[in-house]
């Protein structure tokens, strides 16, 4: 495989587990997207302030990554599904990280949305980002993960 990297926004602790099942196998730089301010730890107060910033289109600010995504190839992009969409972390990452010529594979965690429902909004992104959206998988459970990555193991 390619160099690769696991890049990865979780509220919760969910989004968390299954990235660090993924670089357990991929490898390579292990980086969290962490939003300046976090978002509250409440969950009725995160409601209300990612309501917010979708509502209004507010891309939140980034805190700079950890490491550099230079020398990867394929990045593995995790999030939570919120409102059948991605944070608009995920939107502020992708506009704002210079991704040209990459491979992003996605993969999300969700009680109820699929990495289906994102597809549009994924593409639309990665595509103006310069990179190339690869198939990715809800990642809800560890038997579907690790069947998705077995083509990755190497």
């Amino acid at each position: 495989m390619q160099r690769a990297a696991v890049v990865y926004f979780s509220q919760t602790g969910t989004t968390a587990h299954a990235a660090n099942e993924i670089h357990r196998i991929v490898g390579g730089p292990l980086i969290e997207i962490h939003r300046q301010p976090a978002y509250p730890e409440d969950y009725a107060q995160l409601v209300t302030v990612a309501q917010q910033e979708r509502e209004a289109q507010v891309l939140p600010t980034l805190m700079p990554l950890t490491a550099s995504l230079d020398d990867v190839d394929t990045v593995f992009l995790g999030f939570p599904s919120w409102w059948a969409q991605p944070p608009l972390v995920i939107d502020q990452f992708l506009r704002t990280t210079d991704l040209r010529g990459k491979t992003i594979v996605p993969f999300l965690t969700s009680v109820s949305s699929t990495i289906a429902e994102s597809q549009a909004t994924l593409q639309r992104l990665v595509q103006h980002a310069g990179a190339r959206l690869a198939p990715g998988v809800t990642a809800n459970t560890p038997e579907v993960l690790q069947a998705f990555m077995a083509q990755y193991e190497g």
